[in-house]
């Protein structure tokens, strides 16, 4: 079977395949290329590749050539498809062949045949038609099996203007004489985890985030050995035959005893220096040894000690080194190392149960755990396990804890199945409902938990709430039992128990704080626990802290926090909490009238979210309404928000009052809400009977009240001051009507929610109000002395400190902003300097 890399689509032939110049158009998950029309065929669909292309063709269509480098099986051929079926130019493809690099002007010759040319008449290439490439693209893979009299007209040729574009591949590879050019070289490096992750579905690989990850690291990203580790199918480390024949062949460059005293280097963990120095004279060799890999460049000198270029060389150098060799090496690294570092060692050359080794690991598994070393402690905890006699359960379930604590809930379950043979016990149960929720069954978390009967944690709690069934929850803690009178709408009765301090400061607290809208608890807490949750724990609190932010207008910040919550979530493997955080994300992009970002987000959150996960289900809903109320669809916003719950019913009373169906059940909804306990429902109950009012006196009085409960809601006042605007309006009040909606544009400007500053201008228009000019257009009215003294003042210089700095009289300088005043239409300096604040940079004053 040959190596496992990123791959064109089924059935597409590869740029070297293609023996006549032809035309392709791209498909590559990144911006496409214009074609220019003739036969073509799909671009290899590449992973986590997007960057390093867009600088490839921005090389060819600014430089015209590009030189690509990557090690053994990190997809540089397919990368090379990807880039030239994306160039929008004509191919001539071309490769290096390894029986052939000594044939002078291979390469050379077969492109002369392809293309013809005129002959040189000196230089390197003499004897040998010069190509002539017009708008062709010129790509050469392999080019460290290219001869070197082709390799030097190849890199003139890329050097020469107007002559093409030239794209060159080469492997790198310690060891290898580089194929020189003078071109800067594009690197492919390794992918990160969530590349990986995509890149094992692709390939039909249901790989655990936990096991991605730790291969991700193994493996240094590398796509071929990563899908060859998996295929392998135990956690194993391995090389694609292509690579381990590439690497097998560096190493036989190598004189024996180096390959030898590079065993100790690839241990894990890697020795110190001094630990290094007396195992290898334990072995019979010495430091020295080593010199000729660090010629080779295999091993680089860190403050540490030497160290492997890449993480590849461990499985290259295991794949050759005898195990009586490497058990000899694992043994004298025990022998001489101290701490968790002995225990490691002892335990990889274990290969029969050891309960005094297991007894140790138990000692450093503790010592991780202290550290907050989740995955490392769970791993240590597993392997004890395996050495045991007696105890294994115990260490499978310590193992699992720490697993789930880390977010990898596969492996969790692993463990914990593992551990049910002896143990069958409430507390597995309660570490697998927990893993379940990670990995977006709640639904099945909750159905395991009660027919475990045991009693219920507050990380028990959380599936219920997700799923909807709080009502068949019994669980005596005060923060869980908030919860449900939360979830139920008893929100006084919830909010009354986190006012007596009887939730408690940990996660479920928080979740109590956001339930009942209260920001000013809930965010301390968040900033809490952000700074000190697992890191399973942490998507969730960094979704929470994103939507206590947009009640809070600080819809920056709330961005920030959900995209790191989606890309933990995404890391560890938890689909639900990545699509509560995408649908937050969703929901800022509608507000500020993005819609197809908002679609795009909330697309992606319907396929992450689980099966019986009813929270979630709603969010989706009720953002979807919001972005077709947004965009002035408001029967859509209605169907809509019909299935996201109380979630949605203050979105969904105006847009059924909008489309000129009665919002009459949503607004008694609403009330029950709010005497219940809930503020947005009772802001929202007061907006929709604004917008109801038929009298200018009601308008006004429903109006102040709207406003004044969605006070600590900055998008909330301004949907509450445009409502009272526009009913003014259409009752026949237009002066009444201006201040309420020039509030509501001040507000939606500085949350960046351009569609509804465009309804607040549209009504303001409607009421005749004189349109405000912007800022830029106002200032550009000043004379350069008036721009500069409007400059000062607004920095806050007073009259005499600008007419100084200037070199003018007082006089002049009062005469000067006399006039700066009535040309901005600003009454003092403080409105003055709002509206210079605004275009010039802080600090830009005079003097």
């Amino acid at each position: 079977m040959g190596p496992r890399t990123v791959s064109p689509p089924s059935g597409a032939r590869s740029v070297a395949d293609v023996d006549l110049v032809e035309r392709v158009p791209c498909a590559c998950g990144v911006s496409p290329r214009p074609a220019r029309g003739g036969p073509g065929r799909p671009a290899p669909d590449l992973v986590g590749r997007d960057a390093e292309l867009t600088r490839a063709w921005i090389a060819l269509d600014e430089t015209g050539a590009c030189l690509v480098v990557g090690e053994p099986g990190c997809g540089r051929s397919a990368f090379v498809r990807a880039c030239a079926a994306g160039s929008g130019r004509e191919v001539v493809a071309l490769r290096g062949r390894e029986g052939e690099a000594d044939l002078d002007g291979a390469v050379l010759a077969e492109l002369a045949a392809r293309l013809g040319g005129a002959d040189e008449t000196d230089g390197p290439g003499a004897g040998h038609p010069a190509p002539t490439l017009g708008r062709r693209l010129l790509v050469v893979d392999d080019l460290q099996w290219v001869d070197a009299r082709s390799r030097s007209v190849l890199g003139r040729l890329a050097r020469r203007p107007g002559a093409g574009a030239v794209l060159l591949a080469r492997r790198t590879l310690p060891g290898e004489m580089p194929a020189t050019t003078d071109l800067p070289p594009l690197p492919l490096g390794g992918l990160g985890p969530a590349d990986l992750r995509l890149l094992a579905r692709r390939h039909d690989h249901p790989a655990p985030p936990a096991l991605v990850a730790r291969l991700a690291e193994e493996t240094g990203g590398n796509p071929a050995a990563f899908l060859a580790s998996l295929d392998r199918g135990d956690g194993v480390v391995v090389l694609a035959p292509d690579q381990a024949r590439a690497w097998a062949a560096a190493l036989d460059a190598l004189p024996p005893r180096t390959v030898r005293a590079l065993a100790p280097l690839v241990a894990d963990p890697r020795p110190a220096l001094p630990t290094l120095d007396a195992v290898l004279t334990s072995l019979g060799l010495r430091l020295a040894d080593l010199d000729p890999a660090h010629l080779a460049g295999m091993v680089v000198t860190a403050p540490e000690g030497p160290e492997p270029v890449s993480p590849l060389l461990r499985p290259a150098l295991l794949a050759r080194t005898p195990p009586a060799w490497w058990g000899r090496t694992l043994r004298a690294l025990a022998d001489r190392a101290d701490g968790s570092g002995r225990v490691r060692y002892r335990a990889a050359v274990s290969r029969r149960p050891d309960d005094g080794v297991a007894a140790e690991l138990d000692v450093a598994a503790a010592e991780l755990r202290a550290r907050r070393e989740w995955w490392a402690a769970a791993r240590t905890s597993a392997r004890a396990a395996e050495l045991a006699g007696d105890g294994v359960a115990g260490r499978y379930i310590a193992a699992a804890r720490d697993a789930v604590r880390a977010g990898a809930a596969e492996a969790a379950l692993d463990w914990c199945a593992a551990a049910r043979r002896d143990d069958p016990g409430a507390e597995v149960a309660g570490i697998r409902a927990r893993a379940l929720t990670q990995l977006g069954r709640p639904r099945a978390a909750v159905d395991l938990l009660l027919r475990t009967g045991g009693p219920i944690t507050e990380d028990g709690v959380l599936p219920f709430l997700e799923s909807g069934r709080t009502a068949e929850l019994t669980c005596p803690l005060p923060a869980a039992r908030a919860a449900v009178s939360a979830a139920a709408g008893r929100f006084m009765e919830a909010r009354a128990t986190l006012d007596e301090g009887r939730c408690g400061p940990g996660l479920l607290a928080a979740v109590v704080a956001v339930q009942v809208e209260d920001p000013d608890r809930a965010r301390p807490l968040l900033d809490v626990l952000a700074a000190e949750a697992d890191p399973a724990d942490l998507p969730r609190v960094l979704a929470m802290r994103a939507e206590v932010g947009w009640w809070a207008g600080d819809w920056d910040d709330s961005v920030r926090d959900a995209a790191e919550s989606a890309g933990l979530a995404d890391a560890v493997g938890q689909p639900g909490m990545a699509a509560r955080a995408r649908t937050q994300l969703a929901r800022v992009d509608a507000a500020r009238g993005r819609p197809d970002l908002a679609t795009r987000r909330l697309r992606e959150a319907r396929g992450l979210a689980g099966p019986g996960d009813t929270a979630l289900t709603r969010r989706i809903a009720a953002v979807e309404g919001l972005l077709r109320l947004t965009g002035g669809a408001h029967v859509g916003a209605a169907e809509a928000l019909a299935g996201a719950g109380d979630l949605g019913l203050a979105d969904l009373a105006e847009a059924l009052l909008r489309s000129g169906e009665d919002p009459g059940p949503a607004l008694v909804r609403l009330d029950l809400l709010a005497r219940q306990g809930l503020p947005s429902a009772a802001a929202a109950a007061a907006r929709v009977r604004t917008l109801l009012a038929d009298d200018a006196e009601s308008a006004a009085a429903h109006g102040r009240l709207a406003v004044r409960l969605a006070v600590p809601r900055p998008f909330e006042r301004a949907r509450a001051l445009l409502a009272a605007g526009e009913s003014l309006r259409r009752v026949r009040r237009p002066t009444a009507a201006r201040a309420p909606l020039r509030a509501a544009l001040q507000l939606c400007e500085a949350l960046r929610a351009d569609p509804w500053a465009d309804r607040a201008r549209r009504e303001l228009d409607a009421s005749g109000a004189e349109r405000e000019q912007p800022a830029a257009v106002r200032l550009a009215l000043l004379t350069p002395q008036e721009r500069q003294i409007a400059v000062a003042v607004a920095g806050g210089r007073t009259n005499p400190e600008v007419a100084h700095a200037l070199f003018l009289s007082r006089k002049t300088v009062e005469a000067h902003l006399t006039r700066v005043y009535r040309k901005l239409g600003v009454r003092s300096r403080v409105g003055l300097t709002r509206l210079v604040g605004a275009q010039e940079p802080q600090g830009s004053s005079s003097g």
